[in-house]
């Protein structure tokens, strides 16, 4: 090198300074890893920022030659921090070696997150782009908007997290669906050298990162033939592990590096496609923030999870079989016991009218009533809640965000209703159950409406009989000859918020007993259903209903 330098007319005294200069520079750990910071940043650049609900088509996943440029950076990164760490512990230390330290962490992070968060993105799109269809095309939809669903289903659906009970759900995706992600987890392809290999295996070469690099590129060409599975899956693990190493060893102490890690590593730890590594995103987060139970843990899991059952439950909802979303309201049931989930719900759900675009769910055309039944379970078990424990807040705010309902159209509400409380036409035995269940379920939730400690308001109570009374002369709300029971549940849910807007209820009464008359050829309420309200005080005063004049020629 020397001497070609000088032959380009350069002094040799000058070359010598020179050469001497560029050995000092690039002997430098601290070079080095400036490169790999505008390496990562470049590519972070180049690949783009990616939602997590994004499916990418296969043909836009990056190219084995930049897996495997990010590998070999990623490699030598790791190893020059390796033998940093080992040589600023040992007694053989000199300028170029320093001990652990935050600066480290603050360099390479943020775009080790970065690159995390997009190749998720990037194996899920694989696995879904690969969906077999077999012989019944119809048996699977493969559209984007189903795609999408399916994605969503696949973030939350691990059984090796243990706090998570929504494996049922990934049982209720199509069967090809469910073939390529069982494909994915059974691995396959060739083997990757482990990182410490260049310390171990390769110890003896004569440069023995540059064996382990040359190793890694081999596998990566071997994996290349069927498909970049192998390659996405490890460089995705080396980059969890590295990000893990970063905050664990090089960013100990630094909340602000534990937390961002946190919330990269958590969601990852709830999806399908990482099963293989749970227990080190488990080891790692209970470092960074504490125990499986502590709050702050609870807090972030809820989070990411409530968030994603949302969207499967609105967004997706007409793109996934209706067992999908069953598991996800049983989620949200259960959770409403913990109160960091019923902040999370609160947070998510209760600002942006989002649960009651749930409990609107419940009348979806062409779903039976057992869906309906998992709403309204739901929202018995929350009013209930709001009952026992008027100051939590998280109760009060979700029950508070049910206000909207008032200002829904007419119609809306009538569709609501009569989907709740009518077995459908030619429905099966379980309809006719559920259908039951329903109106059960309706009437102890106008119970906790028409409370005067009721955080919903008087103004829902007299939306929805405003919407209740002209349904009774409706022909096409009676189903069947033998189904008194939408009738009376109607006829008790009406009384009750007759009651709770006493100073209109003498008129809405006689509208109410003139309309159901016509329904069903029944002017009143039979004694068993009238009986409870001597029991109820409504917005502070007792009424008896047998009392009012509406009632007295019964």
């Amino acid at each position: 090198m020397k001497d070609y330098v000088v032959k380009q007319g350069l002094e040799t005294m000058k070359v010598d300074t020179l050469m001497a200069r560029a050995i000092s520079t690039t002997s430098d750990r601290k070079f080095h890893l400036s490169l790999a910071e505008q390496y990562l940043d470049d590519l972070v650049t180049d690949l783009g920022t990616l939602d997590s609900g994004e499916i990418v088509p296969l043909v836009s996943l990056p190219s084995i030659s930049t897996i495997y440029q990010l590998d070999s950076v990623l490699a030598n990164t790791q190893i020059l921090l390796d033998e940093q760490f080992h040589k600023s512990l040992s007694s053989d230390k000199n300028q170029f070696y320093s001990p652990p330290n935050c600066d480290v962490s603050t360099l390479l992070l943020p775009s080790i997150l970065s690159l995390v968060k997009i190749f998720a993105v990037y194996v899920r799109s694989y696995v879904l782009g690969n969906v077999k269809l077999g012989d019944d095309h119809g048996a699977c939809s493969v559209t984007p908007e189903s795609l999408r669903a399916y994605n969503a289903v696949a973030r939350i659906s691990s059984s090796a997290n243990a706090k998570l009970t929504l494996s049922g759900a990934m049982s209720a995706l199509p069967a090809p669906v469910r073939a390529a992600f069982d494909k994915w987890n059974a691995g396959g392809g060739p083997e990757f050298p482990a990182v410490s290999d260049w310390s171990g295996t390769f110890a003896s070469d004569n440069l023995p990162a540059e064996s382990y690099i040359d190793a890694v590129r081999a596998a990566h060409l071997a994996a290349t033939p069927p498909g970049p599975s192998a390659s996405l899956r490890h460089v995705l693990q080396v980059l969890v592990t590295f990000s893990i190493d970063l905050a664990t060893t090089w960013g100990t102490g630094d909340a602000a590096v534990a937390a961002s890690v946190a919330d990269v590593l958590l969601p990852l730890s709830c999806e399908v496609t990482l099963s293989g590594l749970s227990e080190l995103l488990t080891g790692a987060l209970e470092k960074l923030v504490g125990p499986a139970d502590s709050d702050d843990m609870l807090g972030r899991l809820y989070s990411h999870v409530v968030g994603v059952c949302r969207d499967i439950i609105i967004d997706h909802v007409t793109h996934v079989d209706e067992h999908v979303v069953q598991e996800c309201m049983q989620f949200l049931e259960n959770s409403l016991d913990y109160v960091p989930a019923r902040a999370a719900m609160e947070q998510l759900l209760a600002k942006n009218d989002d649960l009651l675009s749930i409990l609107l769910l419940a009348s979806s055309t062409g779903r039976s009533a057992t869906y309906g039944t998992s709403v309204l379970t739901f929202f018995n078990k929350l009013v209930q809640l709001a009952d026992r424990t008027p100051a939590d807040p998280s109760c009060v705010a979700m029950c508070r965000s049910l206000l909207s309902l008032s200002s829904l159209n007419t119609t809306v509400v009538q569709e609501w209703l009569s989907r709740i409380v009518v077995i459908p036409a030619g429905g099966s035995a379980t309809d006719d159950s559920k259908a039951s269940e329903n109106r059960l379920l309706l009437q102890n939730l106008t119970l906790y409406i028409v409370k005067e400690s009721s955080h919903i308001g008087m103004e829902v109570a007299s939306a929805i009989l405003s919407a209740l009374i002209p349904m009774g002369s409706q022909v096409n709300f009676v189903i069947s000859t033998h189904d008194n029971g939408g009738i009376l549940s109607l006829l008790f849910v009406c009384l009750l918020f007759c009651l709770s807007v006493w100073d209109a209820s003498p008129k809405l009464l006689n509208g109410l007993t003139e309309n159901f008359a016509q329904g069903r050829q029944m002017a009143v309420c039979p004694r068993y259903y009238i009986s409870h309200f001597d029991r109820y005080i409504v917005r502070g005063k007792s009424y008896s209903c047998l009392a009012h004049p509406a009632h007295q020629a019964g």
